[in-house]
């Protein structure tokens, strides 16, 4: 990149292989939105059913296995005091360093992934991530179960959550963005910028 750069100013680079050498510092990417399942109302409108976004916190081994012993131990506090993962998952974790992805806990609310997002950043552990997902919450609990049915992975399984399917499913949706070779989003200005 600093080649690049330094050739530039000097005005050197054709214009045929900026083209070239834009596509390989820029990445087009498209990011799946994950579709939130419908909710379900009483015929007074109250929500009997509905999604509620939950995070996952999802390790990069290989970003982690050249952490310190201290920053080891700082990392195994903050998951076991939040999260109750235990030392030893998180070592079988980090000692996976060929692995890039690895769910540790699923499920987080949002207060304690803001939470966790503070801690890791202030004491720069690497190697950790976020993931949105979504969560079915029942507010009657087991109370019509029989009628009301499941969800298991956005699919409904029994009971009108099977019935009604269909419309409470919802369609994916996508973004669609340029970024660089570290992954960081560029706006469009940017990635096109000669």
């Amino acid at each position: 990149m600093g080649m690049y750069t330094g050739l530039r100013f000097k005005g050197i680079i054709k214009p045929e292989y900026r083209t070239i050498i834009n596509n390989q510092q820029t990445d087009n990417t498209n990011k799946i939105i994950q579709a939130i399942r419908g909710s379900m109302t009483d015929r007074n409108g109250y929500e009997l059913v509905f999604s509620k976004r939950v995070y996952n916190v999802i390790f990069d081994p290989s970003n982690m296995y050249k952490m310190s012993d201290e920053k080891k131990n700082i990392l195994k506090d903050i998951m076991y005091t939040n999260l109750k993962v235990t030392a030893q998952d998180i070592d079988n974790a980090i000692n996976q360093s060929d692995r890039k992805y690895i769910i540790m806990k699923k499920s987080v609310d949002k207060d304690v992934k803001e939470l966790l997002e503070e801690e890791f950043s202030s004491k720069k552990i690497p190697g950790i991530s976020f993931e949105e997902d979504f969560k079915r919450e029942y507010l009657g609990g087991s109370f019509a179960c029989h009628l009301i049915g499941f969800a298991t992975n956005g699919t409904g399984r029994w009971g009108l959550e099977y019935e009604y399917d269909k419309y409470l499913k919802g369609d994916y949706g996508s973004i669609k963005y340029y970024s660089d070779a570290k992954g960081n989003r560029l706006n469009l200005e940017e990635a096109m910028k000669e």
